[in-house]
């Protein structure tokens, strides 16, 4: 098998992972070298073993030789931006050139009686790390094959066989060779126990991380404020790195200010707000750069009592700023991974920042629409206003006697004049909600008093249109979190709208209710009037969107009404269902959340203030 056909089978691997692999065996292959010169020494000049000396001693020397050429090439790569496909190859080289060493180190101490077999198994795990897919097994049964072929090649004498034995007495009864055996064994166990350690430790490393990373992933996108997402940010880096302390700048719109906008651990550490000229660590990071700091450069921002430094930047479609991790990974096993977490961490914290920043521009944005439109409605009405008070003066002939004619184009202009004036009134209250009703805070109030006066403002054109109310109110006061204008918006736009499109002679029911066990209070508000088609239903609520019967009734009307009630629902943690028929009626049902649910007063009355009496007659 060629080096290329191989080659993909540690393609799974990360770039870090290959680096510290490579690594680790450079330091695993000079212990085995110095080993195996010290150990022919003491096994042949203390123990007396009869040894192949010579041999032994090239084995050793190569080993070290060609581990020392491994080192120097790996120490001439750039270690930010290592040759991936060229370390592939030369890992793939090094577990050649070991397996065919240590074949040599079982020939010369014994064969298939080497007490130096326990390293094969070794060797077997460690490729096994490297390697995926079936590559592992092929090598396995690879060596199991040169391992049989080098004992029956001893067995015919085409290689001479070496017996590491004792020059005198029975190997059982020799302390020297028991020490030499027990040693063999130590060395096999411990390094069995070193490479277990070295899989685990990582793997729990990223178990960690991971997990920080999800928790972190969490806080950035739970909160849409800067600090708190920032706050998170820290608090994990110190959590999952082990860092003593955090710290997080962020750089302003001018390019040059870096405030510090989060910390965790101990508070005192780390710079406070300073300019991008003045931190030249921190302006290398904002170019893309991450950095390891000695204890000595990390004196520079502040932490240098605190040990070595992290300086990670934060890159969104801008620089965003810097995050500076203190005295990390305290382990040498975690110290390779320390700077990929903290790289991760600070791509997440920008995601969330850009989000919040986003998140703000639109409200901003949006709200200095509502302030535009609210602006500008309030400058129409007053000349509309003044244009229908000057019609009405002529059509009510107050300014002298006007043809049919000259009537009925007035009567047409005041009809214009009118929708107009719907309109900007739908648009201020629409604008008005939005402006000073969402930032207005919730209060515990009773839902009753609002219900009552939003069907004390039809009056007058139930009146007119000779319509009946049907009104249903418990004597209990349900209380829920909301505020007086909401309220009235709420009940107003139902109750109006159910007004507006029942014909004369029709009837409004207005219910209230309470659903106890899933502690919500129902408003329920019916009418008899021209009702909605299916396929408008869904789009209630949608900006200047009627259904097509209220357009062809000729009744006038915005739309905007029912996209005022959704959000100020909304706003209350309630729902806004409905059921409607075309030509029998609608029903709107606004359920809130309950905060308390009071019973009946003793004496008959009510919390809102309406005695017994009062709420019979207003029951109808």
């Amino acid at each position: 098998m060629t080096i290329t056909a191989v080659q993909p089978k540690i393609a799974s691997l990360l770039p870090i992972d290959l680096v510290v692999y490579n690594q680790r065996l450079i330091g695993t292959r000079l212990a085995a070298g110095i080993l195996v010169v010290m150990g022919t020494w003491v096994s042949a000049q203390i123990a007396g073993y009869t040894l192949p000396q010579t041999a032994l001693y090239a084995l050793g020397a190569w080993v070290l030789l060609y581990d020392a050429a491994v080192f120097l090439l790996t120490r001439s790569q750039d270690e930010d931006h290592p040759d991936l496909p060229g370390l592939r190859r030369l890992i793939l080289v090094q577990i050649g050139l070991d397996a065919l060493s240590l074949l040599i180190f079982i020939h010369l101490t014994g064969g298939i009686y080497s007490p130096g077999l326990i390293f094969l198994g070794l060797h077997v795990i460690m490729v096994t790390i490297l390697l995926s897919g079936i590559a592992p097994y092929l090598y396995a049964v690879g060596m199991s094959g040169a391992l049989l072929t080098l004992g029956l090649l001893e067995a015919s004498g085409a290689l001479p066989h070496f017996s590491i034995t004792p020059q005198n007495g029975s190997t059982f009864e020799q302390t020297e060779h028991i020490v030499i055996q027990s040693l063999f064994a130590a060395v096999g166990m411990g390094a069995t126990a070193l490479i277990s350690a070295s899989i685990v430790t990582p793997l729990r490393t990223r178990e960690r991380h991971l997990q920080a990373l999800y928790e972190t992933n969490l806080a950035a996108f739970a909160s849409l404020e800067i600090g708190e997402v920032l706050s998170g940010l820290a608090e994990s880096a110190v959590k999952s790195l082990g860092a003593r302390a955090v710290t997080v700048h962020l750089l302003e719109l001018d390019g040059e200010t870096l405030t510090r906008a989060a910390g965790a651990g101990e508070e005192s550490a780390g710079l406070g707000n300073c300019r991008r000229s003045e931190c030249p660590f921190f302006d290398r990071a904002l170019k893309g750069t991450s950095l390891v700091l000695s204890a000595v450069e990390a004196l520079q921002v502040g932490g240098g009592r605190l040990g070595r430094a992290l300086i990670v930047p934060i890159l969104g479609q801008r620089p965003l700023g810097v995050v500076s991790i203190f005295d990390p990974a305290p382990t040498s096993e975690e110290a390779p991974y320390s700077l990929l977490l903290a790289t991760a961490l600070a791509a997440q914290g920008a995601k969330a920042i850009e989000h919040s920043l986003a998140h703000h521009a639109l409200h901003e944005a949006d709200r200095q629409r509502t302030q535009f439109a609210h602006v500008l409605t309030h400058e129409l009405r007053a000349p509309v206003t003044g244009a229908q008070s000057l019609l009405r003066l002529l059509l009510g002939n107050f300014v002298g006697t006007l043809t049919a004619d000259q009537q009925d184009i007035l009567k047409r202009t005041s009809r214009r004049i009118d929708s107009l004036l719907i309109l900007i009134n739908d648009l201020l209250s629409l604008s008005a909600a939005r402006a000073r009703d969402f930032q207005q805070p919730l209060e515990h109030l009773n839902i009753l008093p609002a219900l009552i006066a939003s069907v004390e403002r039809v009056q007058g054109i139930l009146h007119e249109k000779r319509q009946t109310v049907h009104k249903d109110y418990p004597f209990e006061t349900f209380i829920v979190s909301a505020h007086e204008q909401g309220l009235g918006r709420i009940f107003d736009n139902l109750i109006g709208n159910a007004v507006k499109y029942t014909p004369i002679g029709g009837t409004i029911t207005v219910k209230l209710e309470a659903d106890y066990a899933r502690a919500e209070v129902r408003i329920t508000v019916s009418d008899t009037g021209i009702g909605i088609p299916p396929e408008a239903i869904a789009r209630l609520g949608e900006e200047f969107y009627r259904a097509p019967n209220a357009k062809e009734s000729g009744i006038v009307g915005t739309g905007l009404g029912i996209t005022t009630v959704n959000q100020m629902i909304a706003h209350f943690k309630g729902r806004l269902e409905v059921e409607s028929e075309v030509g029998v009626g609608t029903t709107f049902r606004v359920i809130l959340p309950l905060v308390k649910v009071q019973p009946p007063a003793v004496n008959g009355s009510v919390e809102a203030g309406y005695d017994m009496f009062s709420l019979i007659q207003l029951r109808g």
